[in-house]
């Protein structure tokens, strides 16, 4: 069925181009979500590479990816949205002369995030294996 035929066969046309652009939304879709897959796939990859050669804060780092990769997968690009209105508004931030610890991008502060959160319980279990410094 050429284009010329559906915008002239009425319903069954305008069917038909309903058809052909769901088709076309699914294809994208599933498309994003291979992609997604695979990002989440080789920051794991990346992280285990980290950790065994003693790369602790690049493990972290690879390991924080790898969870914002599948959120990304799981909410269908929801995630990656929110991220790009908020790196869009860092840029602006810093092209109007923002430093960047003073405007950063969403990965900067969820690797920030991450590692704060980390350190913390780190330190917490330190003190419930060692005693904490205020028992001396």
């Amino acid at each position: 069925m050429s284009e010329n035929d559906s915008e002239s066969s009425g319903w069954i046309g305008a069917a038909w181009d309903t058809v052909k652009e769901t088709a076309g939304t699914v294809a994208e879709v599933a498309e994003n979500e291979v992609v997604g897959v695979g990002e989440t796939v080789y920051h794991a990859g990346a992280g285990v590479y980290d950790a065994a050669t003693g790369d602790w804060d690049g493990a972290a780092n690879q390991a924080g990816d790898m969870a914002n990769s599948a959120l990304n997968v799981a909410t269908f690009g929801a995630v990656g949205a929110a991220e790009a209105g908020w790196d869009a508004e860092t840029a602006g931030e810093r092209a109007a002369g923002a430093s960047d610890s003073e405007s950063p991008t969403s990965e900067e502060e969820r690797h920030g995030a991450l590692k704060r959160a980390g350190e913390w319980i780190g330190d917490e279990v330190y003190d419930l294996v060692h005693g904490s410094d205020s028992d001396n």
